[in-house]
């Protein structure tokens, strides 16, 4: 059982349905950490040529990859944050007993 921030009301998960939640946001959290990976590329944008207009597409292009992979590792660590918390909750089940305790994947 869950229970809901100062005087709020209260809900509750099964021991199936908290694991389904670590499973999918741990899964979107992985997903997330691939794409930063993935986008590594973007803050990598090098100047066609020497000149100023150059210079400065490839510092906007830089500039918008950054904040790109800001925006996914926020995303991702939303995504972990929640995970965790369900494995908390779900450690704390009182149905769940020591399975809870192990990765679930």
């Amino acid at each position: 059982m869950t229970h809901g921030g100062s005087g709020g009301g209260t809900y509750e998960y099964s021991v199936e349905q908290l694991r389904s939640l670590v499973r999918r946001w741990q899964r979107l959290a992985d997903d997330y950490a691939d794409d930063i990976q993935a986008a590594r590329p973007l803050i990598g944008v090098q100047a066609p040529g020497a000149d100023f207009v150059s210079e400065h597409y490839a510092m906007r292009a830089n500039e918008s990859g950054q904040a790109f992979i800001n925006a996914l590792v926020e995303h991702q660590k939303f995504c972990q944050e929640q995970a965790d918390k369900c494995r908390a909750a779900l450690a704390g089940h009182p149905a769940a007993g020591q399975r809870a305790l192990s990765p679930t994947r």
